[in-house]
């Protein structure tokens, strides 16, 4: 499988389409009517069901155009979650301090962009392989970081610093940004038709219920 890094799926279709994580438990429910859980899964994979965004005749020939050119399932390529795609709050402006990503041993250069989420004392981390080029601020010890002191990889979302610029030991590695999902089609087979059209609204009335989107465990 290739990787599409840009463009990114259409933002107009992906904006109305819904969707979000989905994760991997196992059940186990005794005789007792007792029950045991296992995480199977570290992160989840998100999934997105596209067709809720397609309201008009451009938004379907615009998929249908993706789906021709990914070639179904072959290739992946970036999707925006517009309910969340910022390192903070989707109505906050980002800032270095958004997500504290490592801490410094004074010898390692690399870490790894990651979102938290937390509930009390129960916390996941998500990591963050599709960073937006040109969002993202990076601070060491809470200081902003000056961009020739890193660089970022768009394609694996590792922060990596100069050799002269390594965080302390015990420097608070900090980051905010925008991301994309990395995802793929969820089928082969494009089995979606217009039973409808309404002119004077332009809406769409479709012969399918989804039409799905995955998230690539990368």
């Amino acid at each position: 499988m290739s990787f599409l890094e840009t463009p990114r799926f259409p933002d107009e279709i992906s904006y109305n389409s819904s969707g979000g994580p989905v994760w991997s438990t196992s059940v186990k429910t005794v005789k007792s009517g007792k029950s045991f859980r296992n995480q199977n899964w570290l992160y989840p994979l998100h999934s997105y069901n596209v067709l809720s965004g397609v309201k008009t005749q451009t938004d379907y020939e615009s998929l249908r155009n993706w789906f021709y050119a990914m070639a179904g399932r072959a290739h992946g390529f970036r999707y925006k979650d517009f309910s969340d795609y910022k390192s903070g709050a989707w109505d906050a402006v980002t800032t270095a301090l958004d997500q504290n990503i490592g801490t410094g041993d004074g010898t390692t250069l690399a870490f790894q962009l990651i979102k938290s989420y937390a509930v009390g004392a129960l916390s996941s981390s998500r990591k963050i392989t599709k960073p937006v080029a040109g969002t993202w601020d990076v601070a060491v010890g809470g200081v902003t970081a000056t961009g020739t002191d890193y660089s970022v990889a768009t394609g694996t979302g590792i922060v990596t610093f100069d050799t002269g610029a390594v965080p302390a030991t015990g420097a608070a590695v900090t980051a905010g940004f925008e991301f994309d999902v990395a995802v793929e089609f969820g089928k082969d087979v494009f089995d979606v038709s217009i039973i409808d059209c309404n002119p004077t609204t332009t809406s769409l009335i479709f012969d399918a219920d989804s039409f799905p989107v995955r998230e690539l465990r990368l």
